[in-house]
């Protein structure tokens, strides 16, 4: 959609996500030059709706800070994270799938859902040090474009033709893992804008003062201020305490069930 002559344009999507973010500023709508449209709008329409935009914008901002906010510390991205969670659930509960796709929605809950668990586990086996972007699938994308590349033309494969490249390319990854210099990467993760390493990290990557409560509730609260000018006041908590009354009806609200049924892929699946 933003570059159709490479769908796979990582840096295109992220500086487009930059732009979105920048929406979150539109506070009235003289900010804004509205002749810039291709397409004429109603003034009324856009007037109306300016909160709106400003509530994609702030989403879009969380969705790119995540990415490229190498600065940031621990505690930081999970609270960001949070925010982002939170949004995506108010909206859900009011747009269902007219803004976002359930299976997207369920992806995006269930990186941050991730996140979280992981450094829960580095709190718990008392491991001090956590980049968030390393936990990712970097490596899996890394592993299946080799597996792509390792008969030349031939990019498709079946099920037999997988087990035969998986078992040469083990190989051939443990000859990179002794030999990194013979290994000259991938051209699209090289040129990614949300691609780090751990000299590039910057941002302070200690667990031990990380308090996993504190980011959540900061995420809620400052959702909270971000949705109200649109939803009006919205109760979390509240939503929760009555959530807990739905458990024995399989009609409990959670994060994957904004709306009391589950959100994404079958559980059944």
């Amino acid at each position: 959609m933003f570059d159709v002559l490479d769908e796979q344009n990582v840096p295109q999507l992220t500086l487009t996500l930059c732009e979105f973010a920048k929406l979150k500023d539109l506070k009235r709508y003289d900010d804004y030059d509205w002749t810039k449209l291709a397409t004429p709008t109603d003034e009324g329409w856009l007037r109306a709706r300016i909160s709106e935009v400003s509530v994609f914008g702030e989403l879009c901002s969380c969705m790119h800070n995540h990415l490229v906010r190498h600065d940031w510390n621990v505690s930081e991205h999970l609270t960001n994270l949070a925010t982002m969670s939170f949004l995506l659930f108010a909206i859900f509960r009011e747009c269902d799938t007219a803004f976002i796709a359930a299976q997207n929605y369920h992806n995006l809950q269930s990186v941050i859902k991730a996140k979280f668990m992981s450094v829960a586990k580095c709190l718990h086996f008392q491991i001090n040090e956590y980049f968030i972007f390393l936990d990712s699938d970097d490596r899996l994308e890394n592993f299946f474009g080799h597996l792509r590349a390792l008969a030349g033309v031939g990019r498709n494969f079946d099920l037999l033709q997988l087990e035969e490249r998986v078992t040469i390319l083990c190989r051939l990854m443990w000859i990179y893992s002794r030999h990194p210099d013979w290994d000259p990467g991938s051209r699209r993760l090289n040129i990614s804008l949300d691609h780090w390493n751990t000299r590039s990290w910057t941002g302070d990557t200690q667990t031990v003062s990380v308090n996993l409560t504190v980011c959540w509730d900061g995420g809620m609260q400052r959702a909270k201020l971000i949705l109200t000018p649109v939803f009006g006041a919205i109760d979390f908590e509240d939503i929760a305490t009555r959530a807990a009354g739905g458990r024995n009806t399989g009609r409990q609200t959670t994060m994957y069930r904004p709306c009391g049924e589950f959100v994404g892929v079958s559980e059944a699946s």
